[in-house]
């Protein structure tokens, strides 16, 4: 996703450093020069960063980047003040101190959501959520409910790799008996229904990390093995 942080006075560098380790980061110099840059720059999410609750700054950036998720960080956890930011049009509201895989795991989330409709991941894919659908060069591929959900969240992340614990977290949930070999069984079936014989390789197997998504030409048609996220 591309993120613009906005921090009302000095930013946050560790904040700053691990999303720009998953995302594309742009740091305003300010709440001004945020409001300014939001609608120029085209974000995914708006981040501010925030030195008490406002709800005229969540107005503000809400009309500077109406298409942006706008997440808030505060340092009150008062209810009070996370509800009224909420009702003032934020869509997530943290409070520090804040656990950033927390964080991190929203900003997937929202980057699910934008797949809401028919989306192109690279030619020449594209997403039908609608249809829980992947159109593969004109020709249309039912999945199922958990293999989309999987696509989705790898997708979400194209070109990262997501470690197979946070896969089974966003996809399997809190489901018992979810383990590393299902999500590993899982992309062989996505694999072998949107790979093989294709000369596309989406899924790519990070070993002993997990998988990342990215649409590259296979080096053979057929060569949809030889990689695995164990």
């Amino acid at each position: 996703m591309r993120l613009l942080y906005c921090p009302e006075s000095s930013p946050d560098g560790r904040l700053v450093r691990a999303l720009a380790e998953l995302h594309r980061v742009e740091t305003a110099r300010g709440l001004d020069d945020g409001a300014a840059l939001a609608p120029i720059v085209g974000a995914d999410a708006v981040i501010c960063d925030l030195d008490r609750a406002s709800s005229e700054v969540v107005e503000r950036f809400r009309q500077a980047a109406s298409q942006a998720w706008l997440v808030a960080m505060l340092p009150s956890s008062r209810e009070q003040a996370r509800l009224g930011m909420l009702k003032a049009g934020a869509d997530a509201v943290f409070c520090r101190p804040y656990v950033f895989r927390e964080l991190s795991a929203r900003l997937d989330v929202f980057a699910r959501r934008t797949l809401r409709r028919p989306t192109a991941l690279g030619e020449p894919f594209s997403l039908e959520p609608a249809d829980r659908a992947v159109r593969i060069a004109g020709e249309r591929v039912r999945l199922s409910q958990r293999e989309f959900d999987l696509l989705a969240l790898l997708a979400a992340r194209a070109g990262r790799v997501a470690a197979v614990e946070d896969i089974l977290q966003e996809v399997w949930g809190d489901e018992g008996g979810a383990r590393a070999e299902l999500v590993h069984t899982y992309v062989a079936r996505l694999r072998d229904k949107l790979e093989r014989g294709r000369p596309w390789r989406l899924l790519h197997g990070a070993r002993g990390h997990g998988y990342r998504f990215a649409v590259e030409r296979a080096p053979q048609a057929d060569s949809t093995d030889g990689e695995s996220g164990s």
